[in-house]
């Protein structure tokens, strides 16, 4: 059994490769709008409510939707995460780039 599976792939979605440089760009021109939290919690609220109150049935499309949402919703905190950590460490390098050896 393979234990380093992609977490996609464990949740069955379908996991894809990108290139590193043109992941990296894209971490670093993601911005997050926290500001919008509130609303995006709302939203995410009222998508559990209907779930739980049948709006989606009650078989396998309930779960589906279950799964997209939750799958979503984590994909889009781990995007904000590896957004921090890219700029991170962009800085990081920018700041090592421009130490004076001679100083």
């Amino acid at each position: 059994m393979n234990t380093n599976q992609p977490i996609l792939s464990c949740a069955g979605r379908e996991a894809v490769s990108i290139d590193t440089a043109v992941l990296n760009e894209l971490l670093l021109s993601f911005t997050p709008n926290t500001i919008g939290i509130r609303e995006k919690a709302r939203q995410v609220s009222n998508d559990l409510r209907y779930l739980a109150d049948g709006g989606y049935g009650n078989g396998n499309e309930s779960l589906e939707r279950f799964k997209v949402i939750i799958t979503t919703e984590f994909l889009f905190v781990q995007l904000m995460e590896a957004s921090n950590l890219a700029r991170q460490a962009s800085a990081e390098t920018e700041s090592a780039c421009n130490i004076d050896p001679f100083a």
